[in-house]
C-alpha cells in the first residue's frame, strides 16, 4: 500500500475482522484517522484496541444509525 498523504481520514466498515482490521491497522501505520465500525461492537473495539496500541488514532462508531 502506496503512503497516504496526512492528515487522512478514513471510514472503515466491517472492521471488527479479516479484510476491514487489516485496512485499519494499514491506515494506522501510515498515520490515518480512522472511524472504525461494525455489526459486532466487540470486535470493533478490539481493533480499535489494536490501533492504539500502535500508535494509531480511531474512534468507535455505532453501526446502529436511527
Amino acid at each position: 500500500m502506496p503512503p497516504t498523504p496526512a492528515p487522512t481520514r478514513v471510514v472503515i466498515t466491517g472492521a471488527g475482522s479479516g479484510l476491514g482490521r487489516a485496512l485499519a491497522r494499514a491506515f494506522a501505520a501510515q498515520g490515518a484517522r480512522i472511524a472504525i465500525t461494525d455489526r459486532d461492537l466487540d470486535a470493533a473495539a478490539a481493533t480499535l484496541q489494536a490501533v492504539e496500541a500502535a500508535g494509531g488514532e480511531a474512534v468507535l462508531t455505532d453501526p446502529d444509525l436511527p
